[in-house]
């Protein structure tokens, strides 16, 4: 799990120069296909992003909240900035009975 996030922070980094706009940081998708049990869960397919969530109201913010909107509308523009954040997918071979 450490080389994954390792290899997401480092190609970010690496996608944008100094002095760029941040605009320029490029999403990142991992696919991690695994040869070995890693020792946690039961499925062999896993997705993860990262979520932002409120520690007293439990109001999620993503993609689709009124938040989001909100934030589009004080600032004109579609840039959706929740959707810059990295996805992960793992995929553990040992546990993919040929589905």
């Amino acid at each position: 799990m450490y080389r994954v996030l390792y290899g997401t922070s480092k190609h970010i980094a690496l996608s944008i120069r100094a002095g760029d706009s941040y605009s320029k940081i490029a999403k990142v998708i991992s696919v991690s296909i695994v040869y070995f049990n890693l020792g946690i869960g039961e499925d062999y397919l896993y997705h993860g992003k990262t979520h932002f969530i409120g520690k007293t109201t439990k109001e999620e913010i993503h993609k689709d909240s009124k938040i989001v909107e909100k934030m589009k509308l004080l600032k004109n523009t579609n840039f959706n900035k929740i959707a810059i954040y990295p996805e992960y997918y793992l995929i553990q071979i040992d546990k993919y009975q040929d589905v």
